[in-house]
């Protein structure tokens, strides 16, 4: 549970500073959001957080239609 923590707290920050940097990395900033987001889903749901659970989960879709956006 720790290790997805992790990579939520982690993720999220990475893709935050890649998508501010508004070059070309940017869009890959989306890949780091969305395991972030699928990995905060995961840990509330064990938790027990459903609104935790409901945010995250509500990211993760943002997170894909921002992945369709730059890659498709």
């Amino acid at each position: 549970m720790k290790f997805l923590k992790y990579i939520g707290e982690i993720g999220g920050i990475v893709g935050a500073l890649m998508v501010a940097t508004n070059t070309d990395l940017s869009a890959y900033g989306y890949i780091f959001f969305t395991s972030s987001s699928v990995a905060w889903t995961i840990t509330a749901f064990f938790m027990k957080e459903w609104s935790l659970m409901r945010m995250s989960l509500v990211f993760t879709v943002i997170n894909f239609f921002g992945l369709y956006q730059w890659f498709i």
